[in-house]
C-alpha cells in the first residue's frame, strides 16, 4: 500500500535522528511510485471521446453571461519513467505495461467518470487528496499538461488548442493531479483553490475515510488499477 508506505517514511523523515540520505531517497522513490499509481489510475478512469463522432454544435451563450470552461489533459512521459534511483530494468517494464494507457491522454476532455466508476473515482479522489497533503519529498515527474477552452467554441473528440482560445493552467503536479481527480467525480471546472477548499472541508466535516488500498474498488474496463500492485510493481 503506497499511502501506508509513504506514511511511515514521512515520519522517519522528519525525525532528525532517523533521518540520512539513504532515507531521503527512499523516500523520493515512494513519492514518484504514489505519483505515477494515481496518474495511471486517473487515466484508466478518464472517460476517452468516441470514435467518428460528429462535430458538436457551439453552444448558445447568453448576452452578457460568461461561457463555462471546459478541461483537457495533454499527457508528455518523456519524465514520468527517467529516474536516477530506480531500476533500469523495472523501469522498462513498467513503462511497456502501462504506456499504451498514458498515450491515450493526448488532448482529452476531462468529463464526468461513467456511472460504473463513481464508487471507484471517489476513493481515486481521496487518495489523490491524501498525496497533495501529505506528500513533500523531491521533485514529481511534470508529465501533466491541463489547459481549458471556452464550452462555446469546443468540439467532440481529440481537441487541437490554439493560442487563441487554450489556456493553460500553471499548477504544481500535485494540484494538477487533485484537479483531474475531482473533474472526473463532480463534472466541471473549479478554480484549484476551491477545488482545494472543498477536499478540506471533506476531510474536516464528512470524515474523510482512512486510506485504504485501491483494490478494494471494483475493475476499471476489466483492468486492475496500478495501486493493486504498489507493493511490487509500481515500488
Amino acid at each position: 500500500m503506497i499511502e501506508g508506505i509513504n506514511e511511515k517514511i514521512r515520519k522517519r523523515f522528519k525525525n532528525l535522528k532517523l533521518s540520512n540520505s539513504n532515507c531521503a531517497k527512499i523516500c523520493k522513490h515512494a513519492s514518484v511510485a504514489w505519483c505515477r499509481s494515481i496518474l495511471i489510475s486517473l487515466a484508466l478512469i478518464t472517460p476517452l471521446p468516441a470514435k467518428n463522432t460528429s462535430v458538436q454544435a457551439p453552444l448558445t451563450i447568453v448576452a452578457g453571461s460568461k461561457p463555462s470552461l471546459l478541461l483537457y489533459v495533454d499527457l508528455q512521459t518523456n519524465d514520468l519513467w527517467s529516474s536516477s534511483f530506480e531500476d533500469p530494468v523495472l523501469q522498462k517494464a513498467l513503462e511497456m505495461k502501462w504506456s499504451q494507457v498514458l498515450f491515450t491522454m493526448k488532448h482529452v476532455h476531462i468529463k464526468q467518470a461513467s456511472e460504473e466508476n463513481i464508487e471507484a473515482t471517489a476513493t481515486l479522489l481521496r487518495c489523490t487528496y491524501n498525496f497533495y497533503r501529505e506528500s513533500s519529498c523531491g521533485t514529481l515527474p511534470s508529465s501533466i499538461n491541463l489547459y481549458t477552452i471556452p464550452s462555446h467554441i469546443t468540439t467532440e473528440g481529440p481537441c487541437q488548442p490554439s493560442k487563441d482560445n487554450v489556456d493553460y493552467l500553471d499548477l504544481s503536479t500535485l494540484r494538477k493531479l487533485l484537479l483531474w481527480a475531482y473533474m472526473l467525480v463532480h463534472g466541471r471546472y473549479l478554480k484549484i483553490l476551491v477545488v482545494v477548499k472543498h477536499c478540506e472541508e471533506n476531510a474536516k466535516f464528512a470524515r474523510f475515510e482512512e486510506p485504504r488500498v485501491i483494490r478494494d474498488v471494483h475493475r476499471i474496463n476489466s483492468r486492475q488499477f496500478p495501486c493493486q500492485i504498489a507493493g511490487s510493481s509500481i515500488l
